[in-house]
């Protein structure tokens, strides 16, 4: 079935496909997925209309879609970025809080993109992602659940462009019915990164993609995500009533700031979280620079007796728009005479500190 090659590594494996590093004839290195057979042809033509209007975000570029074979299998062979899958790198390599704070700002600038494309991916998580170990620069390389975004952009995220306009031209009503029809079913490895809203059917909204990266992002820092179950109702009820505990990186608990973007990420309300994958970005940056970028063995070096850097909150809040303008109203009320009361409460992490 197509242009032969040589399996040399396999990086992933789920209940619906395969993922290997390999060698064409000519010794060059692709990704193969291989989808089995039954849904991975469905799935194979999704990715192919996909990721063909996906090339100007510099995702993963679609060699080739091959198949489906006499078997009913198919697959799709993708450019190599390099990089190895985001759970092995972090599971392999010692990582101090600001190199998570990094690949953060990287995912999240990605989804930005993506976004900013008028697509929500709706199935972020650590097998989606490739990363490279040394500029900690990450690559997409599964887009199977993607759909387009209808009309406007929801949940504050950035107006689709020019690219984004001639994708929605181009996209039939039938097209869009189609893909909506071809989404199917979550695997259960995707359940502890489904956003609540995802549970109640409701209307997909770029914002389950930032919760999605929420779950990623305090799973890099703990080992762990933030909640788990056993099957599908055990999910549900998680991600709906359950509260995420702070997260400890190398046995400390992670500084406020930190603490605050994650916890406004795991919102169960869409509305609570940022607006957009590139106030995330803000905010994640916002957190490096109050942290100081650590090196790597900052944390051993503090436990030799060295010192940790002071970690200064800056003046910048993301995610709290309404709040502040409640409170700037209040604030113009009293200077002009009026003496209005104002207070601050709420659980732990939902930003009070901010």
């Amino acid at each position: 079935m197509g242009e032969p090659v040589t399996i040399t590594e396999r990086l992933h494996q789920d209940a619906y496909s395969s993922l290997d590093r390999a060698l064409r004839a000519d010794g060059g290195r692709v990704l193969v997925k291989s989808w089995n057979p039954g849904g991975g042809a469905r799935f194979a033509r999704r990715e192919r209309r996909l990721w063909a209007d996906l090339e100007a975000a510099g995702l993963a570029r679609v060699l080739a879609v091959e198949g489906p074979g006499a078997d009913g299998a198919c697959r799709v062979v993708l450019e190599d970025p390099g990089g190895v899958p985001l759970r092995t790198f972090w599971r392999t390599h010692p990582l101090s809080l600001d190199d998570v704070l990094a690949l953060a700002r990287a995912l999240a600038e990605l989804v930005e993109g993506l976004h900013a494309l008028g697509i929500v991916h709706l199935d972020l998580r650590p097998e989606r992602f490739l990363v490279e170990p040394r500029e900690l620069a990450v690559h997409l390389v599964d887009a199977r659940h993607a759909r387009r975004l209808g009309g406007s952009a929801p949940g504050g995220a950035a107006t689709p462009g020019p690219a984004a306009a001639r994708v929605r031209a181009s996209s039939s009503a039938a097209v869009e019915k189609e893909e909506a029809d071809e989404v199917g079913p979550v695997d259960p490895e995707g359940l502890p990164y489904r956003a609540p809203e995802l549970f109640l059917d409701r209307r997909p909204d770029p914002r389950a993609d930032l919760y999605a990266l929420g779950v990623v992002v305090y799973e890099a820092l703990s080992g762990r995500p933030p909640f788990t179950a056993r099957d599908l109702e055990g999910w549900r009820h998680a991600h709906l009533a359950r509260r995420p505990l702070r997260p400890r990186h190398r046995g400390q608990e992670v500084p406020d700031d930190v603490w605050d973007v994650l916890a406004r990420l795991l919102a169960k309300e869409p509305d609570e979280r940022p607006a957009s994958a590139a106030v995330l970005k803000g905010a994640w940056q916002a957190c490096r620079e109050q942290l100081g970028a650590q090196p790597r063995d900052a944390g051993e070096a503090a436990g030799a007796g060295g010192q940790t850097p002071a970690l200064h909150l800056g003046d910048e809040v993301y995610g709290r728009e309404r709040e502040r303008r409640r409170l700037s109203a209040a604030a113009r009320r009293a200077a002009g005479g009026r003496a209005p009361r104002g207070g601050v409460w709420g659980p732990p992490g939902v930003g009070k500190t901010s």
